[in-house]
């Protein structure tokens, strides 16, 4: 019975191994290895189809790559897997405006914002509200994106990028 649990502390749990293989991954592609993560994450999701960090971070992979449409399938995939999940939804947003999707974009980021002030998550909310507010821009709907990048100081004052995009289009940076 010993040797049964000792057994059991030594041998990682496979989820966790998996879990942590996809986190080394995320590391190696913000650390410009993209390409490489890319090709192990395939076989990864290959195997794992059911993990949705795996199909996370093979879309960020493929952002940087700039295969826009595949990284689209990905956060598909991964937001089949983890609906709630505002980041999936806010790198779903960016590959649809990368692909000049606009319209689609804007309802993304529209469902990351409600994601993440459902998760109490001010950041990724701020992040949401900023990024609708350029897909805006990008429609030509100037008001609507003082509306959002004004949001986005509202869930985060110190967002440097919101405050820039209001001086830009020439309004002020209050969060009325």
């Amino acid at each position: 019975r010993v040797l049964f649990r000792s057994t059991l502390r030594d041998e990682p749990n496979p989820a966790m191994r998996i879990e942590a293989r996809i986190a080394d991954l995320g590391r190696e592609i913000v650390r410009g290895r993209a390409e490489d993560a890319n090709d192990r994450l395939l076989e990864l999701v290959e195997e794992h189809p059911g993990i949705a960090p795996g199909w996370y971070q093979l879309g960020n992979a493929q952002m940087l790559l700039r295969q826009h449409e595949a990284a689209e399938r990905s956060y598909a995939m991964a937001r089949s897997l983890a609906p709630a999940d505002p980041r999936i939804m806010l790198m779903l947003g960016n590959a649809l405006q990368a692909q000049g999707r606009i319209d689609e974009a804007i309802d993304a980021f529209r469902t990351t914002v409600a994601l993440a002030v459902e998760a109490r998550d001010d950041g990724l909310a701020a992040s949401g509200s900023f990024n609708l507010g350029n897909a805006l821009v990008r429609a030509g709907r100037r008001e609507e994106a003082v509306t959002e990048f004004r949001r986005a100081l509202r869930f985060d004052p110190e967002h440097p990028k919101a405050g820039e995009a209001l001086k830009v289009l020439g309004a002020s940076g209050t969060a009325r």
